[in-house]
């Protein structure tokens, strides 16, 4: 087996994925047709690029899956994929870089680290995307989390998770928010969707273990108090309490970092 470095481009150079909701849905379609297989991703605009680590057969039929699903996503037409070998370390290291750095070659109005696009927040398990199993390192096996903080110019110390403490001083709406994108689901967390119920019972969990009041975070969500009360009972899995919380620590070192050079 070995890398492929796939690349889709919409026709005519126009955006794919407009809006907040599309994009993390396009993140979850992929996770879902090849999240075996993908080391590496990142939906910018009007492309997206994804490395799989599969065998060449196997990688056509991925190539032709994401294909088709991007297709039935896309609010405009998807072209044919371009796919090309990764040859040895040092041009997978600089496919690293290169897929971690979109959002800045392209001048998107998010940090990289935080555009949900990108596949560096669950490199660094600031995310949970159901069926994304990222096997960056299969494809570089000295591959640590403090390298794609790097390769996006953040200091690389190791990322831990915001201290429960700390969240009664970031208010509702902000925790809603980092629950949302560390659960892939769209801003807001309402409907039924799978990530949206868990986003909803993460930030209500959190908000009742960090002080914060259920009726302000029943507000941000949407929900009555009684639901919210409800939810913050339920219990929260480690994985998404983890990811809520390092995407929280996530926006603070981006935060501290000042704005990019």
């Amino acid at each position: 087996m070995q890398p492929w470095h796939v690349t889709w481009s919409s026709e005519g150079r126009h955006p794919m994925f407009p809006s907040e909701a599309r994009r993390r849905a396009a993140v979850r379609k992929l996770a879902e047709v090849a999240g075996d297989d993908i080391a590496l991703f990142c939906i910018v605009d009007e492309h997206v690029h994804a490395v799989p680590y599969a065998e060449q057969e196997t990688m056509r039929r991925r190539a032709r899956a994401i294909t088709r699903s991007l297709r039935t996503l896309a609010v405009v037409p998807v072209q044919p994929a371009r796919i090309r070998p990764v040859d040895g370390r040092n041009h997978m290291e600089s496919v690293l870089d290169y897929v971690l750095g979109q959002p800045e070659k392209h001048e998107l109005p998010v940090h990289p680290a935080l555009w949900s696009g990108g596949c560096l927040p669950d490199l660094v398990g600031a995310r949970v995307v159901p069926g994304l199993r990222l096997r960056v390192q299969d494809c570089l096996p000295r591959f640590r989390p403090w390298m794609a903080l790097r390769a996006v110019k953040l200091p690389s110390g190791t990322l831990e998770p915001m201290p429960i403490d700390r969240l009664a001083l970031l208010g509702p709406a902000a925790l809603a928010d980092a629950a949302c994108s560390a659960l892939c689901t769209a801003p807001g967390a309402s409907g039924k969707e799978q990530g949206a119920v868990m986003a909803r019972r993460a930030a209500c969990v959190l908000a009742r273990e960090g002080g914060l009041s259920l009726g302000a975070m029943a507000a941000a969500l949407g929900v009555s108090a009684h639901t919210a009360r409800r939810l913050a009972r339920e219990p929260l899995p480690p994985q998404a309490r983890r990811a809520v919380l390092l995407w929280l620590a996530l926006e603070q070192r981006v935060l501290q970092a000042g704005p990019r050079r």
